[in-house]
């Protein structure tokens, strides 16, 4: 009879190993979206930035007469 319970047991235990790893590995790829956002967020300004930065620098060279 106790035989029967501690495999019932393992067996609970093994599950609550597997959603506690479950939950952990969630945890772990939205904190990796998070970062990941950020990330292209910044990304988009810089971008943004040296887009404004060549446009300006085209304008700039045209009033010049430098430019085509």
């Amino acid at each position: 009879m106790q035989k029967r319970g501690t495999k019932k047991l393992k067996k609970t235990s093994k599950k609550n190993n597997f959603e506690k790893q479950l939950e952990k590995e969630v945890r772990e790829i939205e904190s990796w979206m998070k970062e990941r956002r950020k990330f292209l967020i910044k990304l988009g300004w810089v971008l943004l930035f040296i887009t404004l930065l060549l446009i300006l620098s085209n304008i700039f060279l045209r009033v010049k007469g430098v430019g085509i």
